[in-house]
């Protein structure tokens, strides 16, 4: 393994991480499963089917457009699965917007995440 990743270092042999590396390792030793325990493609695929992305047991960001990074042009029900787990806390001393993904501090907390006690 080490071996090919100095080797894509020097010479760019993939683009994808370790990822194509794996799939070298476990030839003819992989199982498939159903997909409701891998939804993979989410990076990738463009506009995934509802239905598929409700019935998903874990929602597989493989590819280049992961949520978090911050390249990624949003705008379709992929993200709304993402984002309704991806909400900062807030410490208890405010709440996250919906629309900007930031928190929303009470009248005595300030702080990107409320977590600064104003003083009074």
């Amino acid at each position: 393994i080490v071996y090919w990743m100095k080797m894509n270092k020097k010479t760019k042999l993939w683009d994808l991480g370790t990822q194509p590396i794996l799939y070298v390792i476990a030839y003819g030793n992989a199982k498939s499963v159903d997909s409701h325990w891998n939804l993979e493609g989410l990076g990738f695929k463009g506009r995934m089917n509802e239905t598929n992305l409700s019935n998903a047991y874990i929602h597989h960001w493989n590819g280049l457009a992961k949520p978090w990074m911050k390249h990624v042009k949003r705008g379709d029900s992929r993200y709304d699965y993402w984002d309704q787990y991806n909400k900062p806390e807030c410490n208890g001393h405010g709440s996250c917007s919906n629309v900007t993904r930031k928190c929303i501090c009470t009248h005595d907390y300030i702080g990107t995440f409320c977590d600064e006690k104003t003083e009074t």
